[in-house]
């Protein structure tokens, strides 16, 4: 519990079990939530989110179960005699879009007196969200009736009168929640919108103001969260990405120097043959693209003890290209474009062939494709779906004296 104006936070439950809160109680006394309290772990249908409800007094105590089934952004209308909320029939990713299957969320009404449940809408999509009017005569709730994500309103009583208030397009409506004089908010494609009762939808403007808190720069000790590492050439020297950002350590010293300074994320890097480069992706301008960081006076010996550290883009297009690999020679660079394709670079011409072409390849998260260079920087083995998909297999190319043709043995 917080206040609405702020203030100290104060703790109400304290299970060990994850609580989600749904609402407060018309009388404000009680806060419904959602947990995973008296199952057993068997019952868990593999995910933790299939949870019962329960409420608990506001000022904190003993909870009381309420539903031993799933209900989600569950309300009770204002005089407490019906309780609103959307099931949860199985596994399934709350974020996907025009699904329809026997587990999609529908709207159902409970009389708490009676333990009688009415299944309130019957479309095979996802109905979701249901919220009270004020004087307890509509609900109001997201559906996916229209082709996407908008808010609805139903008659309980008869919810065949139903009607669609909102004609958002392209991005579902997330987040509903309505305020005591009828107001409907709710999020849209990353943004707040409002709805006042009889009126347009509009998008709510937010201002944030906020003087200087802090020093520009602040020295860190961290002993973990590297994500990504690479040892240079002589061993002196490792590379690692830390929260996105590309340093280099010397070993001997400890002395570590920062490469990168980004708001977006850089995630592999691979050092060049000689020591003083070194390659890596980074997501700016919304797309993955491959850049290259260089010692710049030739009389520093090592990155970690340079003065001066040029960064150059090596590969910047629309495709998606990420997880660079430098040949040991040092003469080609391997890495991914679009997730799947399998590319390599001449680094003197800059011109790129593919290795692996992206219908030998599926990838279902990014790092799961995988290849590493041999000795002699002549062949290149990945991994590959050759003759089965989800089955994956480790091919050997050959890279040939002509550079564009490519052999898979």
């Amino acid at each position: 519990m917080i206040p609405a104006v702020g203030g100290p936070a104060r703790r109400v439950t304290f299970h060990s079990a994850q609580d989600i809160p749904n609402s407060f109680t018309p009388d404000g006394e009680r806060i419904l939530f959602s947990s995973r309290r008296l199952d057993s772990a068997a019952a868990a249908i593999g995910s933790l989110r299939m949870a019962e409800l329960y409420s608990i007094p506001t000022t904190g105590g003993r909870p009381r179960q309420e539903l031993s089934t799933q209900a989600e952004y569950a309300s009770y209308n204002p005089e407490g005699s019906q309780l609103a909320f959307h099931d949860y029939k199985g596994i399934e990713d709350r974020w996907r879009k025009h699904h329809t299957s026997s587990v999609t969320r529908d709207i159902w009404l409970r009389d708490p007196k009676t333990g009688k449940q009415t299944r309130l809408t019957e479309f095979a999509g996802e109905d979701r969200n249901p919220v009270w009017s004020a004087d307890g005569t509509k609900i109001y709730y997201l559906s996916e009736e229209g082709g996407t994500f908008n808010v609805w309103q139903m008659n309980p009583e008869n919810p065949v009168e139903r009607t669609q208030l909102t004609h958002h397009k392209t991005h579902p409506v997330r987040f509903l929640s309505i305020a005591k004089d009828g107001t409907l908010a709710y999020g849209y494609n990353g943004e707040i919108w409002s709805k006042p009762q009889g009126e347009p939808s509009k998008r709510v403007g937010v201002d944030v103001v906020a003087d200087q808190r802090s020093n520009d720069a602040r020295r860190e000790v961290r002993s973990s969260g590297a994500s990504t590492y690479a040892v240079s050439p002589n061993e002196e020297e490792v590379a690692i990405i830390v929260r996105g950002e590309v340093f280099v350590t010397s070993v001997e010293f400890s002395t570590t120097k920062r490469i990168t300074n980004t708001p977006e994320q850089e995630r592999t890097v691979s050092w060049g043959e000689d020591g003083r480069s070194l390659y890596y992706d980074s997501e700016r301008n919304g797309s993955w693209n491959l850049y290259k960081s260089t010692i710049s006076r030739e009389e520093d010996e090592s990155f970690a003890d340079a003065a001066v550290v040029a960064e150059d883009a090596l590969l910047v297009t629309d495709d998606e290209t990420f997880q660079p690999l430098v040949s040991p020679d040092g003469k080609k660079l391997a890495y991914l474009k679009n997730r799947d394709e399998i590319m390599v670079m001449d680094l003197e011409t800059k011109k790129s062939s593919t290795v692996i072409p992206r219908r030998k390849n599926h990838s279902y998260a990014d790092g799961d494709i995988e290849y590493a260079w041999s000795p002699d920087s002549r062949w290149l083995t990945a991994t590959y779906h050759g003759h089965q998909l989800w089955t994956p297999e480790v091919a050997a190319v050959k890279l040939r004296v002509v550079f564009h043709v490519c052999q898979t043995v």
